[in-house]
C-alpha cells in the first residue's frame, strides 16, 4: 500500500493488521470535532487536544488487549 492513499488533514490513528492470509486490514481513528467535557459538549481547539484524545484512545486499547491476553493465558 502507497503512503499517499492514507494522506489526512486530520491527526488519525490507524492500525494496520493481517488476519490468517488476508493482508492489509486496516481501521482508522479519528477524534470527533465536539467532545462532551463535564456534560457539556465543548469543540476540540487545538492539535494538542487531539493528540491527548488519540493518546486516550491508545491507552484504552492496550488495557483491552492485555485483558483479553491475559484472559487467553488463564483459559489455557
Amino acid at each position: 500500500m502507497e503512503p499517499a492513499m492514507f494522506k489526512s488533514r486530520y491527526q488519525v490513528l490507524r492500525l494496520i493488521y493481517h488476519h490468517l492470509a488476508d493482508e492489509g486490514l486496516f481501521h482508522v481513528f479519528r477524534v470527533p470535532s465536539t467532545r462532551l467535557f463535564n456534560n457539556r459538549a465543548t469543540t476540540v481547539q487545538s492539535a494538542e487536544e487531539v493528540r491527548g484524545q488519540l493518546h486516550l484512545l491508545v491507552l484504552a486499547l492496550l488495557v483491552v488487549v492485555l485483558l483479553v491476553a491475559r484472559m487467553m493465558i488463564l483459559i489455557m
